[in-house]
């Protein structure tokens, strides 16, 4: 019995030395691996991607005995704590504080609308992030391998664009003089911008909203700042010419604003029905662009960064990336991003081109009757001129990555500017040509009055198909060459009729190059006409066309001059676009050999489909390449392509050389800014 007493009162201490032995044996750490696309996902989380905090505010936390969730439910107890605790550096504290702020106002963005208590939460965020970016002891430069500064700028980029919205909202409804107004408790100043724009927008879309189908590539430029796209009222050019579909960047007399919304821009996505807020008349041929790149800036009083912690004021900077790559913050000039493609994309699937070409070609009601001469980008005198014409039955659209692989090149953004012509393309091309030269030599009038700027002094032209025929016109003499097309009849009329008859058709029958423009490339260009022209099919496709009731009057009178003294005379017969390029016609037959002027250096890109061998036996399954030869061309370069060579990625990057080749011959002029 004694030995059985023994043994149990040893048995407690027996089992806390197995345990001791146990806890000592048992590794308070552990160790896994993770898989690398794990690891990099981890480090790019934060709040706005995955919806919880990155791991660099989760360890500021961690430190202060905090956590996401005591966050969450006691928001301002948590801020405060983080703000005055003793032991993190101002980075770590600042950038805590700027996503802190931001999971604030995400929780509460629940909707279109913006409330106050969201709004200041989303401006604290920036205000943070600011103070990280500008005024801690390191300069963005010292930390440009800090994956945190790289959140904290995405952060201060989202809060940017979620203010800005809600400001959009609300800025128009002060008075026009306004200087500062209260916002959520905030001091808001009257923006401060160069964004140049012939009317108030009436939309301001987040870039970072849109995604494109048609475009090949999306071009931005890195930097700081939020990007948006300003869009501005749509305008009827008059009752019989405006088109429910047609969106084509009318010009306004209004004078110039900056950063002057007038309404709803509260929601991230577009809407593509949204009607406008008046419709302006104007009788200029050229159209100044409604849609606009823009670049968002808040900026934060104080010059220190005790003050700008405890500021209560700010100020949008708004710039046009077009113009300005840089923006100075705080003493210091850092980059300025942008998104060059988002307003030419916005432009383009808002337009409704592809029905109003259609309903032009057949002179059908919706459809455009005068040339409009449309701008890319505002105008600048410092940036050499491309101006682009489409083919048949074509629109801008035709251009849709030629002008946006423009827009991707730097360099070429830099200095050049681009006006599409957008034309009927139902009209006989001696119309059009008459028409376009008109709106092209008005356009350069009311802007450069004295023909002195870089822009108007070298321009280039660029035509595809039926425009590459009227481009090459352009830049061409006819002299008297044309006057024989005048049926007989019309030589043996009396002094005064004949008197008559040359005063109507001259504008049609006598030309001279453009003075402004030293060169030109002509893509898939029928020259020589095509006897695809005279095919069943084109002919059936012709019998559709109706031509313009003007110039069927017009036509009508010169027919009446025709007749001779005694009434007598043949109809006079009026081609159309289908008919004008046919290989037979007239007007293609008497042009095709006319003088290009000495001073314009000419380019072809040719389509090749189908080849057969024999090059002058080949064409682009439209045209022949005979018809879109030029002796004397500058360079010459065939594509393997059917007859939209434009689109082809080497018919691309050949017109990208010869732009760049333009530039260098242009060394020592006045250079862009």
């Amino acid at each position: 019995m004694q030995g059985d007493s023994i043994s149990w009162a040893w048995l407690p201490r027996l089992a806390m030395a197995a345990l001791l032995l146990c806890l000592n044996a048992c590794a308070m750490v552990d160790v896994s691996r993770v898989k690398p696309t794990d690891v990099v996902s981890e480090r790019r989380a934060d709040v706005i991607g995955s919806k919880r905090f990155s791991d660099d505010t989760v360890q500021v936390l961690n430190s202060l005995t905090l956590n996401a969730k005591r966050c969450k439910q006691s928001f301002s107890s948590c801020s405060e704590i983080v703000e005055h605790a003793s032991g993190l550096n101002e980075e770590r504290r600042l950038s805590a504080l700027s996503e802190l702020w931001l999971g604030q106002a995400l929780r509460g963005d629940k909707g279109p609308a913006i409330d106050d208590a969201t709004l200041n939460a989303y401006m604290q965020s920036a205000r943070y992030a600011y103070a990280y970016l500008f005024y801690t002891r390191r300069t963005p430069a010292e930390r440009a391998f800090d994956q945190r500064q790289t959140k904290v700028i995405t952060f201060y980029d989202y809060a940017v664009e979620r203010v800005v919205g809600r400001w959009f909202q609300a800025l128009p409804k002060l008075s026009t003089g306004w200087t500062q107004t209260e916002l959520a408790g905030w001091t808001v100043l009257r923006p401060d911008g160069d964004l140049r724009m012939r009317s108030a927008p009436t939309e301001l879309i987040p870039a970072s909203a849109l995604r494109f189908k048609g475009l090949r590539n999306v071009y931005r430029r890195d930097g700081f700042g939020s990007d948006f796209v300003a869009v501005a009222p749509r305008h009827a050019r008059d009752a019989s010419d405006a088109s429910d579909a047609s969106d084509v960047s009318d010009a306004t007399d209004a004078p110039d604003t900056t950063a002057a919304p007038v309404a709803s821009a509260a929601s991230n996505v577009p809407a593509a029905s949204a009607a406008p807020a008046a419709l302006v008349t104007t009788t200029e041929p050229w159209r100044e662009p409604r849609f606009a790149a823009m670049t968002g800036v808040l900026v934060f009083g104080g010059h220190t960064l005790d003050e700008v912690l405890d500021t209560r004021q700010t100020q949008l900077l708004v710039r046009d990336p077009f113009r300005d790559a840089s923006v100075t913050i705080a003493g210091r000039s850092v980059p300025l991003g942008a998104n060059f493609t988002a307003p030419y994309g916005l432009w383009l699937a808002r337009s409704g081109f592809a029905t109003q070409s259609l309903r032009s070609l057949l002179g059908r009601k919706g459809g455009i009757r005068e040339p409009r001469v449309i701008f890319m980008q505002p105008w600048d005198p410092n940036r050499l001129t491309v101006v682009m014409l489409h083919g048949l039955a074509s629109s801008p659209e035709a251009w849709v990555n030629v002008a946006n692989e423009m827009l991707g090149d730097e360099e070429l953004r830099r200095n050049y500017q681009v006006w599409q012509v957008y034309y009927p393309t139902n009209a006989p091309i001696a119309v059009n040509l008459m028409q376009i030269r008109r709106a092209l030599d008005a356009t350069i009038r009311h802007f450069d009055p004295d023909g002195t700027t870089r822009a108007t002094q070298h321009m280039m032209l660029v035509g595809h198909s039926m425009g590459g025929v009227i481009a090459r016109l352009l830049v061409s003499s006819s002299g008297d060459k044309l006057w024989s097309m005048v049926p007989e009849q019309g030589r043996n009329l009396s002094a005064e009729k004949r008197e008559r008859l040359h005063k109507a058709l001259a504008p049609y029958l006598q030309f001279s190059p453009m003075p402004q423009v030293d060169e030109a490339v002509f893509l898939a260009a029928p020259h020589r006409g095509t006897p695809t022209a005279r095919r069943r099919l084109a002919r059936w496709f012709a019998e559709l066309i109706r031509l313009p009731f003007s110039i069927l009057k017009e036509m009508a009178n010169v027919a009446d001059l025709l007749n001779d003294d005694k009434g007598k005379g043949a109809p006079a017969h009026v081609s159309n676009s289908v008919d004008n390029l046919s290989d037979t016609n007239p007007f293609i037959v008497a042009t095709e050999n006319l003088p290009i002027s000495p001073n314009v250096r000419y380019h072809s890109i040719i389509g090749l489909y189908k080849p057969h061998g024999d090059l002058a036996q080949s064409s682009d399954g439209v045209v022949p390449y005979t018809s879109a030869h030029l002796a004397g061309a500058a360079s010459e370069v065939v594509v393997p392509s059917w007859h939209s060579v434009q689109e082809t990625p080497a018919a691309i990057l050949e017109l990208r050389r010869i732009l760049r080749l333009h530039l260098e011959s242009l060394k020592g002029t006045t250079s862009a800014h």
